[in-house]
């Protein structure tokens, strides 16, 4: 089974000064996640290529942006920086190498330089 599930963005989040802290993807009208319930590793894989394709043909009509509290852990670990403002991701990498320049906090969403 795959879901998918259209949340509205935009109210508050969209009126707050883009500067005041790292959310990014301000001006997105909506969330879209598209997923559902793998019990087990062969389910995944029998769901994976629906969901390419079903995001492949979605694609033109998509910001690009990424929201981490609904993509799953790989795709956010592939795509954290769509996360954010280039310019907000830059403050967060320079943050992090102040505070923690050893990567000790690393078992989130890797704040690390890109391709």
């Amino acid at each position: 089974v795959v879901l998918t599930d259209i949340r509205h963005a935009g109210g508050a989040i969209s009126r707050a000064d883009s500067n005041a802290n790292a959310i990014g993807n301000r001006d997105a009208n909506f969330y879209l996640v598209i997923g559902g319930p793998a019990f087990t590793p062969e389910t995944r894989a029998a769901m994976q290529p629906y969901i390419d394709e079903y995001k492949s043909a979605l694609r033109p009509y998509l910001h690009g942006g990424l929201y981490l509290n609904f993509a799953g852990s790989i795709e956010a670990r592939k795509r954290v920086k769509d996360a954010y403002s280039p310019e907000s991701y830059a403050r967060l990498l320079t943050i992090k190498g102040q505070y923690d320049p050893k990567n000790l906090f690393r078992y989130s969403f890797p704040l690390v330089t890109q391709p």
